[in-house]
């Protein structure tokens, strides 16, 4: 497989960071699978609060959307950066 030649050409002497590469390269290709389920048209509102990770990352941004606008945190981000 050329994934495998790759990984081991660009971390010749480190058997670690090649199967982490490999890793990497495995939830990619995952990621990108679920993706275009979702452009395809197969995902739903129902489908997504029935999914649970995609129901918790929704549930995070909203919290955290929540948390910048009753502390907030955008003012002071904007002044200091």
């Amino acid at each position: 497989m050329i994934i495998l030649q790759i990984t081991q050409w660009l971390h010749r002497n480190d058997a670690k960071l090649q199967q982490e590469e490999i890793d990497r390269l495995n939830i990619y290709i995952g990621c990108s699978k679920r993706l275009k389920e979702m452009l395809e048209g197969g995902w739903s509102i129902i489908r997504i609060i029935r999914d649970t990770n995609a129901l918790q990352q929704i549930l995070v941004g909203c919290m955290l959307q929540i948390f910048q606008q009753l502390s907030a945190v955008n003012a002071i981000m904007q002044a200091f950066c």
